[in-house]
């Protein structure tokens, strides 16, 4: 079952990128150049994505086990470009509907801004349309509520902080639950949009909320990801 949350931010994106497509032309040179370094691309629209690898996952939206998951809560609008997850979780496919697991990186993009050349200014108004509707609450907000120090339950999403993970990215940090066929639980989700061959492309990452250092692995790992895949679309 999808989150709210994901309904609201894409609806926001849709809205957002009609209203400049109207004054827009697209770009209808495709873009030939594969990179040749990359080992696994995908095609989207007018351009290839290089799909790097990263060190301890592994890009497993092919596999029809973790692509039944992945797509269980994406919404309809959106097409997942790659779904990463732990080398040790892979291994463990066969049994995916009985594991619950957190740690994992979803690539997507919207179906709304295909072939459409996004600006900076562009990608902060999307991210700004993503967190507007959100309570806002810092850490020491937290701390002050013992939230942080109790059973967490969390019946609306919180904006925790924001972030620039990269020049050309824009990232928040969220709590939130998750409700599924498979399990009920709180994340913590840093959600991100980067500019990638002028193209808007959202990286999220999900991480079990265990106690205020999660917060801090989130913004590292997701960083980290960011810089990496950017570097290998250049």
């Amino acid at each position: 079952m999808k989150n709210a949350l994901y309904f609201f931010c894409i609806f926001l994106l849709i809205v957002s990128c009609k209203e400049k497509n109207k004054n827009s032309s697209l770009e209808n040179v495709v873009e030939n150049n594969h990179n040749k370094n990359c080992e696994n691309t995908i095609d989207y629209g007018d351009r290839t994505f290089c799909l790097p690898m990263i060190e301890g996952y592994t890009e497993a939206y092919k596999n029809p086990a973790f692509k039944k998951r992945a797509d269980a809560f994406e919404d309809k609008q959106n097409v997942t470009l790659a779904y990463y997850v732990t080398n040790e979780l892979y291994s463990k496919a066969d049994i995916l509907d009985t594991i619950s697991y957190d740690d994992f990186y979803k690539v997507y993009v919207s179906k709304m801004a295909k072939n459409y050349a996004m600006t900076q200014t562009e990608m902060s108004e999307v991210m700004n349309a993503m967190t507007g509707g959100m309570l806002e609450k810092t850490v020491d907000d937290l701390k002050k509520e013992g939230t942080l120090t109790n059973k967490l339950s969390i019946n609306n999403p919180v904006l925790v902080n924001k972030f620039k993970p990269h020049y050309d990215a824009l990232g928040a940090i969220v709590l939130m639950e998750m409700f599924s066929e498979y399990e009920t639980k709180t994340l913590a989700l840093s959600m991100n949009t980067i500019l990638v061959k002028n193209r808007l492309v959202f990286v999220a990452h999900y991480l079990d909320y265990k106690d205020e250092d999660t917060f801090n692995t989130l913004k590292k790992n997701t960083e980290n990801f960011i810089a990496t895949f950017i570097e290998a679309n250049k």
